[in-house]
């Protein structure tokens, strides 16, 4: 009895003690970002990105003084710069509305200029070390949009003076040489060309009815022959699919090869490559409205070999990765986006109107899922 009576006066006795609170670890960030400015005072438009074995390139068009000159720097997978900017064409010479894509060990960059769409190679670091060669002539030829192939490369083009307005596809050598004539991808009455090229396909935009429909055709063979996606804006094709705008919708809709056509997100105006889907998004805040540059995990299923209690083979399909990734967010509106993948992170290049005047800017992401 003794015993439990001093053991209840100690007890009562005991002062109190903070409660012991165990350390939260801070979760790693699944995505590491970084943005950054690439155009210089004069500004910049319409850019251009293209994966390198160093990094990336970004191409884009300066309007210095009235005139448009196209614009190379590279940078790192850190999102840093690895040089500095420097102008592709010799002085005075004008350009506008580039498209840059991977060429050998370094880089090959095309252009609508004064009556021409030319061409001109670069090294890694966006040096030119070529001529400066013509693709094409006339008073309203313009670049759409560039890809390699196994030899060569192809160049989408519109005349968009002419009545109807027409799109073409032209294809050439290592060297800038033409192969074979010009291929008539479209000729319809529309007011905005979008031509997006990947290997030997092609998704377009073409005139059914009223309303503009997205097609995805090829560039080899048969150029007329082609599939009709649908009411659309925006196409981007990939190696593994084709992405597009529903702007009746504000949707992005994205169809993987041997898949029915899916929204994938709300926004406007997608770029798409082999793992990721980026577009612009308005935030919704009445107060503080902005645009929003999101990018959403659109890899395709893949077949998990699996082994069954009899020790069988079968294969079980992994689901899409439906994540994403909030890149920017500006109140000056975001326009004219590129996007492009290197192992284990995606560039985006996009355009912004900040204190009255465009700018470009080059963001990376490098995630783990």
């Amino acid at each position: 009895m003794r015993l439990l009576v001093l053991a209840l006066a100690y007890a009562g006795c005991t002062p109190d003690l903070p409660p012991v609170v165990a350390p939260v670890a801070t979760p790693e960030p699944r995505c590491r970002l970084t943005d950054v400015e690439v155009s210089g005072p004069g500004g910049g438009v319409r850019p251009s990105l293209a994966p390198g074995s160093n990094g990336f390139l970004v191409v884009w068009e300066d309007p210095t003084d009235a005139t448009s000159v196209v614009m190379t720097r590279p940078f790192g997978d850190d999102g840093q710069p690895l040089g500095p900017a420097q102008a592709i064409g010799p002085a005075g010479a004008i350009g506008a509305e580039p498209r840059v894509f991977p060429d050998g060990d370094g880089f090959r960059v095309v252009w609508s200029g004064v009556g021409k769409i030319a061409s001109r190679t670069l090294d890694a670091l966006g040096t030119p070390r070529g001529e400066v060669v013509t693709l094409a002539s006339g008073t309203d030829v313009r670049a759409l949009s560039v890809t390699s192939l196994q030899q060569g490369f192809a160049v989408a083009w519109w005349s968009w003076s002419r009545k109807p307005t027409q799109q073409w596809i032209s294809r050439f050598d290592e060297a800038g040489k033409p192969e074979g004539e010009p291929a008539l991808l479209s000729s319809a009455p529309i007011i905005e060309a979008a031509v997006s090229l990947s290997g030997r396909r092609v998704a377009w935009l073409d005139m059914v009815g009223d309303l503009d429909h997205v097609m995805l055709g090829t560039i080899v063979g048969d150029v007329g022959k082609h599939d009709d996606l649908g009411v659309g804006s925006t196409p981007s094709i990939a190696a593994n699919g084709v992405a597009w705008g529903r702007p009746e919708q504000n949707a992005v809709w994205l169809r993987s090869d041997g898949e029915q056509p899916r929204s994938v997100a709300h926004g406007l105006s997608p770029r798409l490559s082999d793992h990721w889907v980026c577009y612009f998004r308005e935030n919704g805040d009445p107060e503080q409205p902005a645009d929003e540059l999101r990018c959403h995990g659109v890899q395709a299923p893949k077949l998990k070999p699996m082994k069954t209690a009899k020790g069988a083979k079968t294969a079980k399909v992994m689901p899409h990765s439906d994540e994403e990734v909030l890149l920017a967010t500006l109140p000056g509106g975001l326009l004219n986006m590129g996007l492009a993948e290197r192992p284990k992170l995606f560039g985006v290049v996009f355009q912004t109107d900040q204190d009255d005047r465009m700018k470009v800017r080059f963001a990376t992401a490098r995630c783990r899922w």
